[in-house]
């Protein structure tokens, strides 16, 4: 049977370079409760979808320089590459214009606790400044405010 792991290893692999995050990374961190269908994942090439083995793929576009703040993990004989926790909510918050809504930010189910404990937010603060967009910034401090943080 095919895991979550098997789905990330392939995606990696659809499509180089690439790194699993979005919803799909915010599920795997257990911050939000909804089982994800499609593997997004963030890359500095075109934004593209791919089907393989029933399964679908998309794939995001971030500039270059956003392309950062993700770690491999160890998976049978091979790694996949995951963002970190913040980087997926930052991810999502640069990607995502939605995210400026407190309403639609409450549907996603955030898990406040792992928001408060399993989140570094002093990682998330270093990351969102090297992004270096106002937006994410702005997107962040709603979260904080809407999740009371």
């Amino acid at each position: 049977m095919e895991s979550e792991a098997d789905r990330y290893v392939i995606a990696n692999h659809l499509y180089e370079p690439s790194y699993v995050s979005l919803f799909g990374a915010l599920h795997y961190y257990s911050l939000i409760p909804e089982h994800v269908y499609e593997t997004t994942s963030v890359t500095t090439r075109k934004t593209t979808r791919f089907e393989f083995s029933d399964r679908r793929f998309s794939f995001r576009t971030i500039k270059p320089a956003l392309f950062f703040g993700y770690e491999a993990i160890p998976w049978k004989d091979q790694t996949y590459l995951i963002a970190r926790p913040e980087k997926a909510i930052l991810d999502l918050a640069y990607l995502e214009p939605q995210f400026s809504d407190p309403d639609w930010l409450l549907s996603l189910r955030f898990d406040e606790w792992a928001l408060r404990e399993d989140i570094d937010w002093f990682r998330m603060h270093y990351y969102a400044m090297a992004m270096g967009t106002k937006t994410v910034l702005d997107r962040i401090k709603l979260l904080i405010n809407t999740y009371e943080l």
